[in-house]
């Protein structure tokens, strides 16, 4: 399943005040294990670290996690098939876009697109830089069919070729991509290594998109050995190298996008105006027609090395769910495909229907509350602590989400089975994730918090007397010792925490050569 860097980040320090680090935590345990799970290439290890870290964060409740939910949505079954549940994206990603297939000999897939009278879902300005989270399927196919990535990830959390051809990894530091034999953008121009070199560099000088810049900050340089051969060149170890950044970073044709900035005079990427003619990508579909707050058009890619069943995909705007809702059950739509929530009368109608199917789909998004532990009271822990036992989790899960939301802890879901750890989740739920207020408020005595006679609470002496910097250190400090750490690993004997493990190269019959075509008919 996904890798576990991109959701663990979000409590690396060094972004408390940036996009991802929303909690501000800070804590030095917690960065070094981080720092060295991203070069530790042994698995075992790597696991271990991971369930180390997790149990950092829950000890030391810069989040209270909530839950991970569970999506509801829904198609044509009678229209037809071969659609791939995949994680937030649900039925709107890349793989049912390869595989769906029409039962009704139907050229075009209609897939809904719930605007909430927003006209600015739509690619307003067909600039890349300003889709970066996949969370509707049109904002899938932009970053993911229209633009291709050397290697995709497929549902089972494996790796496959798709812009290249193969991989090989020299040693810890070196990896060598091949490109695929005939590659060409959507304006007929070949692909060559110029483009992916291109593309990491012009990410790494513009900063922009925030999103994709941890996939890229373990690369040191990137060369172009001939015209499909690219050499990465990485400043250490960086273990989720294969899995991650060779299947989000969306290599850009370095003709349309080199010097581009300066020509329009504006300051960022994102700030450009890229008309329709711009927008050329790699992928199996390109855009061939968009009509504002209407519908946005893909056809298949004719140059693409696989073909979709499909030749054309519509993305059709609605104003509501329900009025999408009603398009599907009469036929005017395929699916509703992604981050729409059907509500649970919703699921009842569709489900009535001979015509429809309802999907539920386990997702591995991470619903929580966190603290803001710049400030006070959220920067001490006894208050994060009492408040995460004065949280009716339950509650929350039947009431707030209609008993679609799958409790647990951690950023890792429980559908993420090859990194998630279940008898640290459990535990931490029932010592510190349960619903106790008696328990919260004995936490807040024992800490020196007092209530008046209104019945409100207020803070201790300590907080009082020398405010945030009574607590800055606690959280700084906190540990987790090793030989504490629950995890389903035993525990590594050369971890050693600051420093970082010898990482041994390769051999040759370590290497990884794919040149497999990707299998579009069994994701």
């Amino acid at each position: 399943m996904a890798d576990p860097s991109t959701l663990l980040v979000r409590l690396y320090s060094p972004y408390a005040n940036k996009s991802f680090n929303y909690a501000g935590y800070n804590n030095t345990q917690y960065d070094q294990l981080y720092n060295q799970h991203l070069r530790e290439l042994d698995l075992t290890k790597r696991k271990f670290l991971v369930d180390w870290m997790t149990q950092n964060m829950l000890g030391n409740a810069p989040h209270l996690p909530l839950g991970y939910p569970v999506v509801s949505t829904a198609y044509s079954k009678a229209r037809v098939s071969g659609l791939v549940p995949y994680g937030v994206e649900s039925l709107g990603n890349i793989w049912s876009y390869l595989n769906a297939s029409s039962l009704v000999n139907a050229d075009t897939f209609n897939v809904a697109v719930v605007t909430g009278g927003n006209g600015d879902v739509a690619p307003g300005t067909y600039n890349f830089f300003t889709y970066t989270y996949r969370r509707t399927g049109l904002q899938s196919m932009l970053l993911n069919g229209v633009f291709d990535n050397l290697l995709k990830s497929r549902p089972d959390g494996s790796v496959v070729p798709s812009l290249a051809s193969g991989w090989r990894i020299v040693n810890s530091t070196n990896i060598i991509v091949q490109l695929r034999n005939g590659v060409k953008w959507t304006d007929g121009q070949p692909v060559t290594a110029s483009d992916v070199k291109f593309t990491f560099d012009y990410l790494a000088k513009t900063g922009q998109p925030a999103m994709l810049q941890p996939y890229i900050s373990a690369v040191g340089s990137v060369a172009v050995l001939n015209s499909s051969s690219v050499q990465f060149v990485l400043k250490q170890p960086f273990a989720p190298f294969i899995t991650n950044t060779l299947t989000q970073i969306p290599i850009l044709p370095q003709h349309i996008w080199d010097g581009l900035v300066e020509k329009q005079g504006v300051k960022n990427p994102s700030d450009l105006k890229l008309t329709p003619d711009l927008f050329v990508g790699s992928g199996p579909w390109k855009l061939t027609r968009f009509d504002y707050g209407s519908q946005a058009v893909f056809d298949r890619n004719p140059d693409y090395y696989v073909q979709p069943h499909f030749k054309t995909i519509r993305f059709v705007y609605f104003m509501s769910e329900p009025v999408a809702v009603t398009a599907l059950e009469q036929g005017q739509i395929d699916t509703l495909p992604s981050s729409q929530l059907l509500t649970p009368a919703q699921v009842t109608e569709l489900g009535s229907y001979a015509s429809t199917q309802v999907v539920k789909i386990p997702t591995w998004t991470y619903w929580h509350l966190h603290f803001n532990m710049r400030k006070l009271p959220g920067a001490d822990k006894a208050f994060r602590l009492a408040v995460a036992h004065a949280i009716n989790y339950d509650k929350i899960v039947s009431v707030a989400f209609g008993g679609d939301l799958v409790r647990g802890v951690g950023m890792i879901a429980p559908v993420n089975t090859a990194w998630v750890d279940m008898p640290l989740v459990t535990q931490m739920m029932k010592t510190i994730y349960s619903y106790n207020v008696t328990a919260a408020k004995k936490i807040l005595s024992d800490a020196g918090y007092q209530w008046d006679s209104q019945g409100r609470l207020h803070y201790p002496e300590r907080l009082m007397s020398n405010g945030l910097a009574s607590v800055q250190s606690d959280n700084y400090k906190f540990t987790v010792a090793q030989n504490t750490v629950i995890s389903t690993v035993p525990v590594p004997q050369m971890i050693t925490i600051p420093q970082f493990s010898a990482v041994q190269e390769l051999t040759q019959d370590q290497t990884v050569n794919l040149t497999t075509e990707l299998d579009i008919t069994k994701p």
